[in-house]
């Protein structure tokens, strides 16, 4: 196999990773924080190969899969190389152990923390979501598994924000121009399971945001507003309890994006750049 570049990756509830190779073999070490006996985990180990996308391994023998016991000093993954590719160079390792059943405080198998295994399948979401500036409503759907995606949908007025110091006799016509006019922003959320225990799931979200901006022309010679679309990053935060999940995600448009058309650089952004959307619903 050649010399191998090898570096690791540290993941939630694993820590002091170290690899080893020998020969065709590279041994994985890793401890899983502050686990006691009669836990049990899943343990996935995944690996970015060659600096390509990372991917489970399925050539691996040890301490990995769904039934992986807490309370020991240290465990071991052995990966038998060749099996999974023909050549490797550099290899990058992540080791992911989540809780799936615990212990009570009288140090007896819990019942309670079986629930961890049960909820966590719950992936899917589906509720109402509010968005402001702007008091739009739309829905909130998603698939939320260790990783997983969610989309977000509103409808409603335009915001303009109201601190934007607008020429006298434009403000007379503002109202006039947003007569009739509602913007349908949507966000697209990756996101990423960090927290798994009893009935309680937490979900890291990060994504892209798509909505429409209000842009005045101090040099037009008629009507001074425009509308252009525009993105900007997202990212929140899902926490589920039971049946109820609750989301919360901010983004930021950047209406620098927009390509201005030619002799429109007197154009200038009057809706806000900050938006959050708050949906509170189910999850099954």
């Amino acid at each position: 196999m050649g010399f191998l570049s090898i570096s690791f990756v540290l993941a939630q509830k694993v820590d002091s990773i170290m690899v080893e190779q020998n020969g065709d073999f590279v041994k994985i070490e890793y401890k899983i924080v502050d686990s006691k006996p009669g836990e049990v985990y899943k343990v996935r180990v995944l690996c970015s190969i060659n600096s390509g996308l990372n991917t489970e391994l399925r050539s691996v023998s040890g301490d990995m899969g769904d039934n992986v016991q807490g309370g020991k000093p240290g465990y071991f993954v052995i990966w038998d190389v060749l099996k999974d590719v023909d050549e490797l160079k550099s290899a990058e390792f992540i080791v992911r152990a989540e809780l799936v059943r615990g212990i009570a405080d009288n140090g007896d198998p819990g019942k309670d923390y079986e629930l961890t295994a049960k909820w966590a399948k719950k992936w899917f979401y589906v509720g109402p979501a509010f968005e402001f500036p702007g008091s739009r409503a739309g829905v909130m759907l998603g698939i939320m598994g260790d990783i997983g995606v969610s989309a977000i949908f509103t409808f409603g007025k335009y915001a303009i924000d109201e601190e934007f110091p607008i020429a006298v006799g434009v403000t007379e016509t503002i109202d006039d121009y947003l007569e009739g006019k509602n913007v349908t922003p949507i966000t697209v959320l990756f996101t990423v399971r960090i927290i798994s225990r009893n009935s309680l799931q937490m979900h890291l979200m990060a994504g892209i945001d798509k909505t429409r901006v209000i842009f005045l022309d101090v040099d037009a010679m008629n009507s001074p507003f425009h509308e252009e679309k525009v993105f900007g990053p997202a990212g929140g935060l899902s926490i589920g309890a039971g049946r109820v999940a609750f989301n919360l995600k901010a983004s930021r448009i950047d209406p620098g994006q927009v390509e201005k058309e030619e002799n429109h650089d007197s154009w200038i952004p009057i809706s806000p750049f900050n938006y959050f959307t708050a949906s509170l619903g189910v999850r099954f």
